[in-house]
């Protein structure tokens, strides 16, 4: 199993920050299937004001294809 770790950084708007924390605060049961399909796991999401980290670990074998 081939396993890759991600992580990106981004800033917000401030006038979307509360649009922002309340869409991600609690994501679709579809999108979290999405995500067990192609094999992203432990996807997270940080917030310090207006910065935000996500992480995932992808346990796929092929990225370009999932």
């Amino acid at each position: 199993m081939m396993k890759r770790f991600f992580g990106q950084v981004g800033k917000l708007k401030p006038e979307m920050i509360e649009q922002y924390a309340r869409l991600h605060g609690h994501p679709w049961p579809e999108l979290i299937d999405t995500l067990k399909k192609y094999h992203l796991e432990n996807y997270s999401i940080f917030q310090h004001g207006d910065l935000v980290f996500s992480y995932f670990e992808y346990t796929g074998e092929d990225y370009d294809a999932d």
